[in-house]
């Protein structure tokens, strides 16, 4: 089996559409992350990819998520 580049757990998410507020939390390699991310309608934020290609970057993997997103900023 290939070993993770990081380690997720404790993944809590909440979405209010009306009031604008959609957020991930969860903890990476033992460290917690909170992320505030856009709302469009009822589709998945692509910000989510763009948040694992730099924790992937930071611990050090080759392994990346690639987009047509990925040099946006938000």
């Amino acid at each position: 089996m290939i070993d993770p580049a990081i380690s997720v757990t404790d993944i809590q998410d909440y979405v209010d559409i009306e009031a604008g507020e959609v957020w991930i939390a969860f903890k990476a390699n033992g460290t917690n992350y909170r992320h505030s991310l856009s709302v469009r309608n009822d589709w998945l934020s692509l910000e989510v990819f763009v948040i694992f290609s730099e924790l992937l970057a930071a611990s050090g993997s080759s392994k990346r998520f690639f987009s047509l997103i990925s040099a946006m900023k938000f």
